[in-house]
């Protein structure tokens, strides 16, 4: 998570979605884009984000490394 605030900074708060108490997503413009799920049971949705079109990486499960990605989610 800290790599993921590095990279945001300050950018504002957007999308934000919080369907129950133990799930949250959101972005920080067009820099990231954050779901957890602290829930007993899986997540499923479709999120809309501000993001650029493009391939995204889990980097909180692992890594991006010369242009593929080492994350699980």
């Amino acid at each position: 998570m800290v790599g993921f605030r590095n990279n945001v900074g300050s950018a504002a708060i957007t999308n934000w979605v919080s369907p129950q108490s133990q799930q949250i997503a959101f972005g920080r413009g067009a820099l990231g884009f954050v779901a957890i799920n602290n829930a007993d049971s899986a997540w499923t949705a479709t999120f809309t984000t501000s993001l650029p079109a493009g391939s995204y990486c889990d980097v909180i499960s692992g890594k991006s490394s010369s242009g593929s990605c080492t994350g699980t989610g």
